[in-house]
């Protein structure tokens, strides 16, 4: 009995040590992982621009998303992290080239993760059936973008880096928050260049100025002139393509 006691006892200690050692290495871990998080955000949250005609903020989330295998985690705040800093990011709805500089990286990380996570439900032995005509706009802008002769060469050099992974709950809620994004800055895009070029608009049909009952006579390209409104829309236009044709 006295030597299943003392036993006991020389096993307790070691046990002990074991489970704090444990304890500190997890605590460590994950000390570890809120760094790398913060590092992401305060690097994409800033305008880190484009490369070789991919947003570098949209890669650079996705390959650090995949390399810490959070698309397959059952519990992290990595993608809680994501959606408010896309939120913080949008707060100034009044500048045309931020939202479309979002609307570009939002777009593109969100159609890497179409391609890339997989339901836990699926089978590779499923027959693939024909998808039906995409009615959201993001549906709508990947095929287009699939379809379009343009860009059919585009896709390629961006799905170099997909990896298929099977997708627990949290990555599939970050993709329909990521999606409401999507759809959210393009509504807020869209709704600044209407207002936008309506008041352009409204200048360029006006009637022209009359001068004693005579029509004022000869092309003039001055700012307040017909031609200089339409040159205004035009450059309206123009700012915003680029960054979709990278």
């Amino acid at each position: 009995g006295v030597k299943e006691q003392k036993s006991a006892e020389s096993v307790t200690p070691v046990k002990m040590f074991g489970t704090e050692s444990d304890s500190k290495l997890r605590r460590s871990y994950i000390e570890r992982q809120h760094e790398n998080v913060d590092a992401l955000v305060n690097c994409v949250m800033k305008n880190i621009g484009f490369h070789h005609g991919k947003p570098v903020a949209a890669f650079t989330i996705y390959k650090c998303l995949l390399h810490w295998k959070s698309f397959e985690a059952e519990r992290t705040s990595v993608f809680d992290r994501l959606i408010q800093m896309i939120g913080s990011a949008i707060e100034n709805q009044d500048d045309n080239d931020l939202m479309a500089y979002w609307l570009s990286n939002t777009s593109a990380l969100l159609f890497l993760l179409q391609q890339s996570l997989k339901s836990g439900g699926a089978s590779d032995t499923t027959p693939v059936k024909k998808p039906p005509n995409p009615t959201s706009l993001f549906g709508r802008m990947t095929m287009g973008f699939r379809s379009s002769p343009s860009s059919a060469n585009l896709p390629a050099p961006a799905l170099e880096v997909v990896k298929k992974v099977e997708a627990k709950y949290p990555a599939l809620l970050f993709k329909q928050q990521l999606t409401a994004y999507v759809e959210k800055i393009y509504g807020i895009l869209r709704d600044n260049l209407k207002k936008e070029l309506a008041s352009l608009l409204s200048l360029c049909i006006q009637a022209p100025r009359t001068s004693k009952g005579v029509l004022r006579s000869g092309r003039s390209f001055g700012k307040d002139s017909p031609m200089g409104h339409w040159q205004s829309i035009i450059e309206s236009l123009n700012t915003l393509p680029m960054y979709f044709e990278r």
